[in-house]
């Protein structure tokens, strides 16, 4: 079988085990229909329009309960696969930046542990492997380009 097929399988196996638990429940119950009740022929299918209903009801129950069983599985498989993939990268943010980081209020420079102040950007590179680009967020932008006199229409235009 292809790994992706026993993939499946292994993200159904209750579904399965719910089949599989309804298939003996059937046959049990016409064994115990002929030999325990005395009933003249082994029965796979009922004629007996309740005992049909009985089994048919029961069996999609055990398999409803097992594809109910699967669903749970499986969100409980997706919920451990987010929290593992948070925690990483909660410790790779950690490993990179340290515990605290103390910034400068006024310029935002990053103080290393031997009392250096360095620029944020260099900080960032010297740590995560990333280089940092410029920007301006639209509050910083609109109070720029206030200061400047500039209006609004001259900027875009």
């Amino acid at each position: 079988m292809s790994p992706t097929i026993l993939r499946r399988f292994d993200n159904s196996q209750p579904l399965w085990i719910g089949v599989a638990i309804a298939a003996i429940f059937w046959l049990l119950d016409s064994g115990i229909h002929h030999f325990g009740y005395g009933e003249a022929e082994l029965e796979l299918i009922p004629t007996e329009f309740n005992e049909l209903w009985m089994r048919t009801l029961i069996c999609a129950l055990f398999v409803g309960f097992g594809g109910y069983a699967t669903l749970w599985s499986r969100r409980k498989h997706r919920m451990d696969t987010e929290r593992d993939r948070q925690q990483r990268i909660q410790q790779t943010l950690t490993e990179a930046l340290g515990e605290f980081v103390t910034v400068c209020a006024g310029c935002k420079q990053i103080k290393q542990q031997d009392k250096d102040w360095t620029p944020i950007e260099s900080f960032i590179d010297s740590r995560v492997n990333k280089q940092t680009s410029h920007g301006m967020c639209p509050m910083c932008r609109d109070e720029f380009y206030q200061g400047l006199g500039r209006s609004e229409t001259a900027r875009d235009g």
